[in-house]
């Protein structure tokens, strides 16, 4: 797609995606970064599967239901 049309296509991603379109204020270069040292692997186990850093670290926990039984000292952290 030519760099000019770029608006556009962004005008009509906005409209089909609605609530799901997400906007950063940062800039693209410092996302793309950001993007390359915090976003290095994904899980290959399990129903839920995020993003890894370098260390192996979880770069984002996905929100969880604190109130079951089922729930451990990560969920507890989140929802204290």
């Amino acid at each position: 797609m030519p760099w000019y049309n770029g608006e556009q296509a962004t005008a009509h991603l906005r409209s089909f995606l609605g609530a799901y379109y997400l906007v950063s204020e940062e800039p693209a270069f410092k996302a793309l970064w950001r993007s390359y040292n915090e976003c290095q692997f994904v899980d290959d186990e399990g129903d839920i599967v995020f993003y890894r850093n370098k260390q192996g670290a979880s770069v984002a926990i996905p929100p969880r239901d604190c109130s079951s039984e089922q729930t451990d000292s990560d969920c507890k952290a989140l929802c204290s």
